[in-house]
Protein backbone atom coordinates (compact mmCIF):
# COMPACT_ATOMS: atom_id res chain seq x y z
CA UNK A 1 0.00 0.00 0.00
CA UNK A 2 2.80 2.42 0.84
CA UNK A 3 4.54 1.52 -2.44
CA UNK A 4 1.40 2.34 -4.41
CA UNK A 5 0.93 5.67 -2.72
CA UNK A 6 4.57 6.53 -3.26
CA UNK A 7 4.35 5.84 -7.00
CA UNK A 8 0.87 7.33 -7.58
CA UNK A 9 0.04 9.76 -4.81
CA UNK A 10 -3.60 10.77 -4.54
CA UNK A 11 -4.35 14.06 -6.30
CA UNK A 12 -7.26 16.40 -5.60
CA UNK A 13 -10.01 16.11 -8.15
CA UNK A 14 -9.15 12.55 -9.36
CA UNK A 15 -12.06 10.14 -9.46
CA UNK A 16 -12.13 6.99 -7.29
CA UNK A 17 -12.56 4.89 -10.45
CA UNK A 18 -9.26 6.18 -11.87
CA UNK A 19 -7.44 5.41 -8.62
CA UNK A 20 -8.95 1.91 -8.48
CA UNK A 21 -7.76 1.12 -12.02
CA UNK A 22 -4.27 2.29 -11.19
CA UNK A 23 -4.23 0.06 -8.08
CA UNK A 24 -5.28 -2.94 -10.18
CA UNK A 25 -2.58 -2.18 -12.74
CA UNK A 26 0.10 -1.98 -10.03
CA UNK A 27 -1.19 -5.20 -8.46
CA UNK A 28 -0.64 -6.99 -11.78
CA UNK A 29 2.90 -5.66 -11.91
CA UNK A 30 3.48 -6.93 -8.38
CA UNK A 31 2.13 -10.39 -9.25
CA UNK A 32 4.41 -10.54 -12.30
CA UNK A 33 7.42 -9.77 -10.12
CA UNK A 34 6.48 -12.62 -7.72
CA UNK A 35 6.00 -15.03 -10.65
CA UNK A 36 9.38 -14.12 -12.08
CA UNK A 37 11.00 -14.73 -8.70
CA UNK A 38 9.35 -18.15 -8.47
CA UNK A 39 10.56 -19.08 -11.97
CA UNK A 40 14.07 -17.93 -11.07
CA UNK A 41 13.98 -20.09 -7.93
CA UNK A 42 12.86 -23.12 -9.97
CA UNK A 43 15.71 -22.54 -12.43
CA UNK A 44 18.15 -22.54 -9.54
CA UNK A 45 16.59 -25.71 -8.18
CA UNK A 46 16.79 -27.33 -11.62
CA UNK A 47 20.49 -26.53 -11.92
CA UNK A 48 21.11 -27.91 -8.48
CA UNK A 49 19.25 -31.06 -9.38
CA UNK A 50 21.35 -31.55 -12.50
CA UNK A 51 24.48 -31.37 -10.41
CA UNK A 52 23.22 -34.01 -8.09
CA UNK A 53 24.46 -37.39 -9.33
CA UNK A 54 21.56 -39.24 -7.82
CA UNK A 55 18.91 -36.96 -9.52
CA UNK A 56 15.76 -38.73 -10.77
CA UNK A 57 15.33 -38.31 -14.56
CA UNK A 58 11.53 -38.17 -14.22
CA UNK A 59 11.74 -35.43 -11.66
CA UNK A 60 14.15 -33.48 -13.86
CA UNK A 61 11.72 -33.78 -16.79
CA UNK A 62 8.83 -32.58 -14.62
CA UNK A 63 10.87 -29.58 -13.55
CA UNK A 64 11.64 -28.78 -17.19
CA UNK A 65 7.93 -28.95 -18.08
CA UNK A 66 7.08 -26.75 -15.14
CA UNK A 67 9.73 -24.26 -16.21
CA UNK A 68 8.41 -24.19 -19.80
CA UNK A 69 4.82 -23.69 -18.63
CA UNK A 70 5.91 -20.89 -16.30
CA UNK A 71 7.78 -19.13 -19.10
CA UNK A 72 4.71 -19.36 -21.35
CA UNK A 73 2.57 -17.95 -18.57
CA UNK A 74 5.03 -15.08 -18.16
CA UNK A 75 4.81 -14.30 -21.90
CA UNK A 76 0.98 -14.36 -21.79
CA UNK A 77 0.98 -12.24 -18.69
CA UNK A 78 3.34 -9.75 -20.34
CA UNK A 79 0.96 -9.48 -23.33
CA UNK A 80 -1.98 -9.00 -20.98
CA UNK A 81 -0.18 -6.28 -19.05
CA UNK A 82 0.85 -4.55 -22.30
CA UNK A 83 -2.77 -4.61 -23.58
CA UNK A 84 -4.03 -3.38 -20.22
CA UNK A 85 -1.50 -0.54 -20.23
CA UNK A 86 -2.65 0.51 -23.69
CA UNK A 87 -6.28 0.49 -22.60
CA UNK A 88 -5.42 2.47 -19.49
CA UNK A 89 -3.65 5.07 -21.63
CA UNK A 90 -6.70 5.40 -23.90
CA UNK A 91 -8.99 5.52 -20.88
CA UNK A 92 -6.88 8.27 -19.30
CA UNK A 93 -6.98 10.29 -22.57
CA UNK A 94 -10.74 9.81 -22.83
CA UNK A 95 -11.23 10.95 -19.24
CA UNK A 96 -9.10 14.01 -19.92
CA UNK A 97 -11.25 14.90 -22.95
CA UNK A 98 -14.40 14.33 -20.91
CA UNK A 99 -13.18 16.61 -18.13
CA UNK A 100 -12.36 19.30 -20.73
CA UNK A 101 -15.83 19.00 -22.31
CA UNK A 102 -17.52 19.13 -18.89
CA UNK A 103 -15.50 22.21 -18.03
CA UNK A 104 -16.54 23.94 -21.30
CA UNK A 105 -20.15 22.91 -20.73
CA UNK A 106 -20.07 24.30 -17.23
CA UNK A 107 -18.68 27.59 -18.54
CA UNK A 108 -21.43 27.79 -21.19
CA UNK A 109 -24.14 27.04 -18.64
CA UNK A 110 -22.80 29.70 -16.29
CA UNK A 111 -22.76 32.26 -19.11
CA UNK A 112 -26.31 31.34 -20.19
CA UNK A 113 -27.58 31.62 -16.63
CA UNK A 114 -25.88 35.01 -16.36
CA UNK A 115 -27.57 36.26 -19.53
CA UNK A 116 -30.96 34.95 -18.39
CA UNK A 117 -30.54 36.66 -15.05
CA UNK A 118 -29.64 39.93 -16.78
CA UNK A 119 -32.63 39.64 -19.15
CA UNK A 120 -34.97 38.86 -16.27
CA UNK A 121 -33.68 41.87 -14.39
CA UNK A 122 -34.25 44.14 -17.42
CA UNK A 123 -37.78 42.74 -17.81
CA UNK A 124 -38.52 43.49 -14.18
CA UNK A 125 -37.27 47.05 -14.70
CA UNK A 126 -39.48 47.48 -17.80
CA UNK A 127 -42.51 46.21 -15.88
CA UNK A 128 -41.77 48.59 -13.06
CA UNK A 129 -41.45 51.52 -15.48
CA UNK A 130 -44.75 50.56 -17.11
CA UNK A 131 -46.44 50.52 -13.73
CA UNK A 132 -45.05 53.98 -13.03
CA UNK A 133 -46.34 55.31 -16.38
CA UNK A 134 -49.79 53.83 -15.81
CA UNK A 135 -49.83 55.27 -12.32
CA UNK A 136 -48.91 58.73 -13.67
CA UNK A 137 -51.69 58.49 -16.27
CA UNK A 138 -54.19 57.60 -13.60
CA UNK A 139 -53.00 60.44 -11.36
CA UNK A 140 -53.22 62.98 -14.18
CA UNK A 141 -56.69 61.71 -15.17
CA UNK A 142 -55.40 61.32 -18.75
CA UNK A 143 -56.48 57.69 -18.87
CA UNK A 144 -59.97 58.61 -17.76
CA UNK A 145 -60.21 61.31 -20.43
CA UNK A 146 -59.09 58.88 -23.15
CA UNK A 147 -61.67 56.34 -21.98
CA UNK A 148 -64.40 58.98 -22.13
CA UNK A 149 -63.38 59.98 -25.67
CA UNK A 150 -63.46 56.34 -26.80
CA UNK A 151 -66.96 56.00 -25.32
CA UNK A 152 -68.12 59.16 -27.14
CA UNK A 153 -66.71 57.88 -30.41
CA UNK A 154 -68.54 54.60 -30.01
CA UNK A 155 -71.81 56.40 -29.32
CA UNK A 156 -71.27 58.69 -32.33
CA UNK A 157 -70.56 55.70 -34.55
CA UNK A 158 -73.74 53.98 -33.36
CA UNK A 159 -75.77 57.12 -34.11
CA UNK A 160 -74.23 57.39 -37.58
CA UNK A 161 -75.10 53.79 -38.33
CA UNK A 162 -78.65 54.39 -37.17
CA UNK A 163 -78.97 57.48 -39.35
CA UNK A 164 -77.59 55.60 -42.34
CA UNK A 165 -80.07 52.80 -41.76
CA UNK A 166 -82.87 55.40 -41.61
CA UNK A 167 -81.69 56.98 -44.86
CA UNK A 168 -81.84 53.62 -46.58
CA UNK A 169 -85.45 53.32 -45.51
CA UNK A 170 -86.27 56.87 -46.65
CA UNK A 171 -84.73 56.47 -50.13
CA UNK A 172 -86.57 53.91 -52.22
CA UNK A 173 -86.61 53.12 -55.93
CA UNK A 174 -90.07 51.86 -56.92
CA UNK A 175 -89.19 51.51 -60.59
CA UNK A 176 -86.08 51.65 -62.77
CA UNK A 177 -84.90 51.34 -66.36
CA UNK A 178 -83.34 47.96 -65.61
CA UNK A 179 -83.84 45.09 -63.16
CA UNK A 180 -83.64 46.37 -59.59
CA UNK A 181 -80.39 46.07 -57.67
CA UNK A 182 -79.77 45.60 -53.95
CA UNK A 183 -82.03 47.87 -51.88
CA UNK A 184 -79.10 48.56 -49.53
CA UNK A 185 -77.16 50.09 -52.43
CA UNK A 186 -79.65 52.82 -53.44
CA UNK A 187 -77.79 56.10 -53.90
CA UNK A 188 -78.88 59.69 -54.52
CA UNK A 189 -76.37 61.69 -56.54
CA UNK A 190 -76.76 65.34 -57.63
CA UNK A 191 -74.75 67.97 -59.44
CA UNK A 192 -74.58 70.85 -61.87
CA UNK A 193 -72.65 71.49 -65.07
CA UNK A 194 -71.62 74.90 -63.67
CA UNK A 195 -72.35 78.44 -64.78
CA UNK A 196 -68.88 79.01 -66.21
CA UNK A 197 -68.06 75.45 -67.23
CA UNK A 198 -71.07 74.26 -69.25
CA UNK A 199 -69.96 73.44 -72.79
CA UNK A 200 -73.06 74.00 -74.94
CA UNK A 201 -73.10 72.94 -78.57
CA UNK A 202 -75.38 74.49 -81.21
CA UNK A 203 -78.24 72.41 -82.55
CA UNK A 204 -80.70 73.35 -85.34
CA UNK A 205 -81.61 77.04 -85.75
CA UNK A 206 -82.55 77.94 -82.19
CA UNK A 207 -81.33 74.85 -80.29
CA UNK A 208 -78.52 73.62 -78.04
CA UNK A 209 -77.13 70.19 -77.17
CA UNK A 210 -75.30 69.11 -74.00
CA UNK A 211 -73.90 65.79 -72.68
CA UNK A 212 -73.72 65.55 -68.87
CA UNK A 213 -71.16 63.31 -67.10
CA UNK A 214 -72.38 61.43 -63.99
CA UNK A 215 -69.70 58.71 -63.92
CA UNK A 216 -68.49 59.72 -60.44
CA UNK A 217 -71.80 58.56 -58.95
CA UNK A 218 -70.69 54.94 -59.42
CA UNK A 219 -73.98 53.52 -60.67
CA UNK A 220 -74.07 49.96 -61.95
CA UNK A 221 -77.60 50.23 -63.33
CA UNK A 222 -79.22 53.06 -65.31
CA UNK A 223 -80.48 55.64 -62.77
CA UNK A 224 -83.55 57.86 -62.82
CA UNK A 225 -82.63 61.42 -63.84
CA UNK A 226 -84.42 64.69 -63.01
CA UNK A 227 -83.14 67.93 -64.60
CA UNK A 228 -83.68 71.67 -64.73
CA UNK A 229 -81.88 74.63 -66.28
CA UNK A 230 -80.47 77.41 -64.08
CA UNK A 231 -79.20 80.77 -65.33
CA UNK A 232 -79.64 84.55 -65.13
CA UNK A 233 -81.96 85.17 -68.09
CA UNK A 234 -84.25 83.93 -70.85
CA UNK A 235 -84.13 80.26 -69.87
CA UNK A 236 -87.77 80.50 -68.84
CA UNK A 237 -88.55 80.67 -72.54
CA UNK A 238 -86.53 77.55 -73.35
CA UNK A 239 -88.15 74.20 -73.98
CA UNK A 240 -86.66 70.72 -73.23
CA UNK A 241 -85.23 71.67 -69.85
CA UNK A 242 -86.49 68.41 -68.35
CA UNK A 243 -86.11 66.21 -71.42
CA UNK A 244 -83.44 63.53 -70.87
CA UNK A 245 -82.01 61.45 -73.73
CA UNK A 246 -79.80 58.35 -73.98
CA UNK A 247 -79.23 57.82 -70.24
CA UNK A 248 -76.48 55.40 -69.19
CA UNK A 249 -74.69 54.71 -65.91
CA UNK A 250 -72.08 57.28 -67.03
CA UNK A 251 -74.18 60.17 -68.31
CA UNK A 252 -77.10 61.53 -70.36
CA UNK A 253 -77.87 64.05 -73.15
CA UNK A 254 -80.20 67.11 -73.32
CA UNK A 255 -81.55 69.21 -76.18
CA UNK A 256 -82.88 72.74 -75.60
CA UNK A 257 -84.65 75.19 -77.87
CA UNK A 258 -84.71 78.92 -77.09
CA UNK A 259 -87.43 81.45 -77.73
CA UNK A 260 -88.02 82.50 -81.34
CA UNK A 261 -88.53 86.15 -80.47
CA UNK A 262 -85.66 88.48 -81.42
CA UNK A 263 -82.90 88.33 -78.84
CA UNK A 264 -84.03 85.01 -77.33
CA UNK A 265 -81.89 82.67 -79.45
CA UNK A 266 -79.34 80.96 -77.10
CA UNK A 267 -76.91 80.10 -79.89
CA UNK A 268 -73.84 82.12 -80.74
CA UNK A 269 -72.55 82.27 -77.16
CA UNK A 270 -75.71 83.67 -75.68
CA UNK A 271 -76.26 80.59 -73.43
CA UNK A 272 -72.79 81.05 -71.95
CA UNK A 273 -73.49 84.79 -71.53
CA UNK A 274 -76.73 84.01 -69.74
CA UNK A 275 -74.87 81.36 -67.62
CA UNK A 276 -77.22 78.56 -68.55
CA UNK A 277 -76.31 75.31 -66.78
CA UNK A 278 -78.03 72.00 -66.10
CA UNK A 279 -78.81 71.01 -62.52
CA UNK A 280 -79.59 67.33 -62.10
CA UNK A 281 -80.52 64.68 -59.54
CA UNK A 282 -79.98 60.97 -60.08
CA UNK A 283 -81.27 58.00 -58.06
CA UNK A 284 -80.02 54.48 -58.73
CA UNK A 285 -78.16 51.37 -57.60
CA UNK A 286 -74.46 51.15 -56.94
CA UNK A 287 -74.47 47.37 -56.44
Amino acid sequence: SSGINAEWPLRPGKSSCSIFNRVRFQSLQFNMAILRSMVLSMVVMLVASKKAASADPVEVKNLKDLLLTSMQSIVSLNELVTDLADKMARYTTSMSDTRSYVKQLKTSVVEAIGKLSSSFKETQEDVQQTKVVVGDLQKDANLTAITEQITQLRESLAETKAEYAGMNKEVMVVGSEEKAGDAKCVKVCAGTTGRDTTDWAGYSTHGLKLTVDISKCGYVKIPTITTSVEGKGYHWRATGTSAVYSTTTKGFTMYLEGGREPGHNPKGGKAEEWEWNVEWIAVGYTC
